[in-house]
């Protein structure tokens, strides 16, 4: 693979910015020329992929992986921003625990989902979160998003005056597509239970196959049940229940000022933990893969009209859920490489080779 093009998959630390956590990844090779696979909120931590040179150009196929989480939801309260960071502005009784685990199966499957009025989606050039803090009344429309596991962890339940069971907050393990947003899960599955809610901590645990514990710094991570009890625990100090479970507010809703964490990504860390782009790296992004062949290599590279016989060795089989319920298979992008160099992405549509970009490689 090119020299400057490497994949470093890497934990990102609650209380930074996605895009602040990349300064250890620019300092280290000394480049402006970094990029990364989708953002996390500033309260969320685990799992983002750095891309360094050009390894930038394959943002997009990281970014339609999917992904899987271990979310902690509250439930009874809803903060403006459906996480820890916005005042609270909704309170509601606690859902019975038979209910909640009656909701629970529906949103299993591919569902629409709102995406939350605080979050990175553009509407007429300018983001939503803000439109919404210019004081915007925002309802962003549906869309299909697929949420392929959703298990509960942990849980935390009180007894009420009427000796039933409600829950107060639940710990889960969630598979899903690209483009879910948690905080409208929980939202949603609040709604759905009888109440409101709104995650108290977020940890992204895999990105496609790249799992945490294999992420650079992930053993500096804060155990996520101690994330998840100092964030709920602030936003309770503002509350108390009355005689019926129902939270009510006691004090003037702030939003929590929490400093930014100390990145403990080290050089060393950082170049231990960087991969070259693979081939099997190619078909777990669910793209096909195709040898060059070495009298058109040059050819290649210099961006001359693709023929089919300049390749060998093409692959026909995808590997990710993607591409298996692609609805447009005449449509593909395959992974070019010489030997072990990745060259380039190539899309096929028909008969009709394109270029979607090439790499400089040595070419003698």
């Amino acid at each position: 693979m090119n020299a400057d093009a490497f994949i470093i998959p890497f934990a990102k630390k609650s209380g930074c910015t996605s895009f602040s956590s990349l300064n250890a990844i620019k300092k280290a090779y000394e480049t402006k020329k970094v990029g990364h696979s989708g953002t996390l909120d500033k309260f969320a931590d685990g799992v983002m992929i750095a891309l360094v040179g050009q390894g930038t150009r394959l943002s997009s196929f990281f970014l339609a992986s999917d992904k899987r989480y271990t979310a902690c939801f509250v439930f009874g309260i809803e903060t403006e921003t459906l996480d820890p960071e916005g005042a609270i502005m909704r309170t509601e009784k606690l859902p019975r625990l038979d209910r909640f685990n009656s909701v629970l199966p529906c949103f299993v499957g591919q569902i629409q989902q709102a995406p939350p009025a605080y979050s990175s989606i553009h509407i007429a050039g300018k983001r939503a979160s803000d439109r919404a803090r210019s004081g915007e009344k925002l309802e962003l429309k549906p869309r299909p998003i697929s949420i392929y596991e959703l298990r509960i962890l942990s849980m935390e339940t009180i007894v009420g005056d009427d000796n039933e069971k409600y829950v107060r907050t639940a710990i889960l393990d969630i598979a899903c597509s690209k483009g879910t947003y948690i905080r409208s899960l929980c939202r949603d599955i609040a709604y759905a239970s009888g109440s409101v809610g709104f995650v108290s901590a977020l940890r992204r645990t895999a990105i496609g196959d790249f799992l945490l514990d294999t992420c650079a710094a992930a053993d500096e991570l804060e155990p996520f049940t101690h994330i998840a009890e100092k964030h709920t625990k602030a936003i309770l100090e503002q509350c108390q229940t009355n005689d019926d479970g129902k939270f009510f507010c006691t004090s003037d809703s702030e939003r929590i000022a929490k400093p930014l964490t100390k990145e403990l990504l080290t050089k060393e860390a950082i170049l231990k933990s960087a991969l070259s782009f693979t081939r099997d790296m190619a078909l777990r992004l669910g793209l096909f893969v195709c040898e060059i062949k070495h009298e058109f290599l040059k050819a290649f590279v210099s961006g001359q009209r693709i023929r089919s016989f300049w390749f060998s060795d093409m692959c026909i089989e995808r590997k990710n859920k993607a591409a298996e319920n692609a609805t447009d298979l005449e449509k593909k992008y395959y992974a070019v490489f010489y030997g072990t160099r990745f060259c380039g992405i190539i899309e096929i549509l028909g008969f009709r080779f394109s270029y979607q970009f090439v790499l400089p490689v040595f070419t003698a």
